[in-house]
Parts: structure tokens; C-alpha cells; sequence
């Protein structure tokens, strides 16, 4: 069976629902007119921006209360991360690929980008390597 990108990234959103981890769908990639993309850039919109940003909850913090505190803007009082800081979760930018699917040049610039600020980025292909890379964040 051939996966559209589209397909992958809707398995992998319900995966991260499940796991009670925010995830944020950045819509920037899209056929328009120029004077359409000159607008939608001159309100924001930067071309390879990863498809989604993830806040990934730190060790020792209790996931389910975090996501129902976000979804209800509510404070958490929940444990705080094993690390020490008052941070509750590692952002990181995903990019979602189909297998074999490589990134455009402007993708590549985003990583870059976040390579400089220090942010993480992957290029996943699957949900498995979502599991993975939650494992490596958390």
C-alpha cells in the first residue's frame, strides 16, 4: 500500500491524542497564486516550516494531568520534571514524510534554523518513529 504524507501525519496525530501529548499542524505548504503567497508570507508564513511542533511532557511530570491542564488553561500542580527546571516539555518540530518522501530546500533551511537556536527536528516516516523519538525527548 503506497501512504500519502496526509495519511501518515493523521496515524500520527491519533497516536499523539492517545499518548496525551500537544501536538500543533503548522498549515504553510499550499498551491495559491504569487499574490496569495506574498500575503500569506507577509502575515507569517515561512515556507518549510516543519508540518508539526510537539510539546513532549519531561520525565517525572504527569502527562495526562499537563494535557488536561493545557486543554483547559488551567494551572499544573502536578510533579515537576526530574531535571530540576521548571520546564514541563521539550518542544520539538517534526517533519512527516511518506518512505522515501526527502525534504525540500526549504525544509532543510527550517532544520537548519533550528539547529542554530538549538531546537530539536526529525524527519519521521511512520508512527514507530515517533515512539522513538518521544523516548528521546522525554
Amino acid at each position: 500500500m503506497i501512504y500519502q504524507e496526509s495519511q501518515i501525519q493523521f496515524s500520527i496525530i491519533q497516536y499523539l491524542q492517545l499518548q496525551k501529548i500537544y501536538a500543533v499542524h503548522i498549515p504553510n505548504e499550499r498551491k495559491a497564486t504569487p499574490q496569495a503567497i506574498m500575503r500569506l508570507i507577509s502575515l507569517g508564513m515561512r515556507p518549510g516550516f516543519a508540518d508539526l511542533e510537539l510539546w513532549i511532557p519531561k520525565n517525572g511530570v504527569d502527562k495526562t494531568l499537563l494535557y488536561r491542564c493545557m486543554a483547559h488553561g488551567e494551572k499544573y500542580t502536578g510533579p515537576m520534571p526530574t531535571d530540576g527546571t521548571k520546564v514541563l516539555a521539550n518542544i520539538v518540530y517534526v517533519e512527516v514524510k511518506k518512505p522515501k518522501g526527502k525534504q525540500s530546500e526549504n525544509q532543510i533551511k527550517f532544520q537548519k534554523r533550528c539547529d542554530v537556536v538549538g531546537f530539536d527536528y526529525h524527519v519521521v516516516y511512520s508512527v514507530e518513529d515517533v515512539q522513538r523519538l518521544i523516548e528521546l525527548h522525554q
